[in-house]
Order: C-alpha cells, then structure tokens, then sequence
C-alpha cells in the first residue's frame, strides 16, 4: 500500500473523513476493515470495485456501521456521459448478491445506493427487490447498466407496493 492509502485508512480509523471516493481497485478490503470501526464516513464511491475480491467485507460493513447513508459501486471509473460500461456480467456471483442484499435488511442507515455496471440480472433484481419488503431506510436505489429484465422490473414493481420510503 502506498503513502496515500496508508493516509486514508488512517484518517478513516481515527474518524476524520466524512466522504470518501475511491478511483482505483487498490486495497479495498482494507478500506472496508477500516469502516468498520469509523463512525463518521457516511458517504462511499467506490469506481472499480471487485466484488469477488472483497464483497464480504462490505457486506460485513453494510451489518455493523452506523453512521454511512450513501453508497455507490461502479465497475469502472466513467464520465457520466459514457454510455456503456464494461464489465465482466460474472464479476459479482449471485450468492454475493444475496448475502449483499441480506445484509441491506438489517442495516439501518443506508439511505442511498447506486450499483452500476455489474450486470446483476433478474436474479440479483430479485434479491434487492426482496431487501425493499423489509429495509425501511433506503430512499434512494439505482441499477444503471445492470442487465435487468421483465422479471427484475417486476419484482420491483411488487416491492414497491409495501415499501413506504423509496421516494
């Protein structure tokens, strides 16, 4: 890890960062280990996240912080304007998305999250859309470039007919 990284973990562990985005794939897991114990951060971009690499240590995180109310995941670093992003369909397996999602309906101070370009499908769709029927803190919830179908929208569809905070 660099001079620059070994900062940032160490204003995260002494709690003085209140945003942070992270523009590369270096050493996640240990930004992750981090906020575990940070109780100021409360909003995360993470571009170029590998989430075969470190998945579970931000579910762990989505379990046990309680200050972060906006996360987003990119699978690369693009202007807005792009319109496609390139990433592997198959970089986050659908039992990560599930014990992803799972952790979402125990935690209660996320009010933001944007997933972008991981191609979660109908499956992965489901499993958020299941998250919504007990979460009721996310406000706010983006799929951009996500290979979502019919059956994903549907789901959606089917959740939002009890949820009362996605606005």
């Amino acid at each position: 890890m660099g001079a620059h990284e070994n900062e940032v973990v160490e204003q995260l562990r002494h709690n003085s960062l209140t945003s942070l985005k992270l523009k590369s794939a270096w050493e996640q897991h240990i930004i992750f280990e981090a906020l575990k114990v940070n109780s100021t951060l409360t909003q995360l971009n993470v571009d170029y996240w590998k989430p075969a690499n470190c998945s579970d240590a931000l579910i762990e995180v989505l379990e046990v912080n309680t200050t972060l109310t906006q996360l987003g995941l990119c699978c690369e670093s693009t202007p807005l304007s792009q319109l496609f992003w390139f990433c592997d369909p198959n970089s986050w397996p659908q039992r990560n998305i599930n014990s992803f999602a799972e952790a979402l309906k125990v935690n209660n101070t996320l009010t933001q999250l944007a997933v972008r370009g991981y191609g979660i499908g109908d499956e992965g769709a489901k499993a958020f859309a299941e998250t919504l029927n007990v979460n009721n803190t996310l406000t706010q919830l983006a799929f951009v470039h996500d290979d979502i179908g019919n059956d994903g929208a549907q789901a959606f569809a089917e959740a939002l007919k009890v949820n009362n905070t996605l606005t």
